[in-house]
C-alpha cells in the first residue's frame, strides 16, 4: 500500500494535492484499521471528515472525529491505537504512540 501512496503522490498536480492525496489515505487506513479492530461499536465517526468519506460531500479536513456512544466500558481506545500502529507497521509506516 506505502508503494501505492507513493505512486499517487509522484502523479499528483502539486505539492498542495500531493500532500492532501497522502493525508485522506492514511485517514482511509486509519478508519479501516479501526473497524477491523471493532472500534466502530463503540465509536461514531463524524464532523468533516465523515461527511467527505460516508456521503462524498466536497469538503476537507485533517481531523477525525469520534463520540462515544456506549459506555466507556466498551471502549479500550489505547488498544484501538495499538491495532492502528500493527496495521500501518505492516504496510510499512513507522508509527509511534
Amino acid at each position: 500500500m506505502r508503494d501505492y501512496l507513493e505512486e499517487l503522490v509522484r502523479k499528483s498536480k502539486n505539492k498542495n494535492d500531493g500532500r492532501n492525496i497522502t493525508r485522506e489515505f492514511l485517514q482511509a487506513r486509519i478508519l479501516a484499521s479501526l473497524q477491523r479492530s471493532k472500534a466502530m461499536i463503540p465509536l461514531a465517526f463524524h464532523s468533516g471528515t465523515a461527511l467527505r468519506f460516508l456521503f462524498l460531500h466536497g469538503r476537507f479536513s485533517e481531523d477525525l472525529y469520534f463520540a462515544l456512544e456506549k459506555s466507556k466500558d466498551f471502549c479500550n481506545f489505547r488498544d484501538y491505537l495499538k491495532s492502528i500502529q500493527s496495521d500501518l507497521r505492516l504496510e510499512g509506516y513507522n508509527i509511534s504512540l
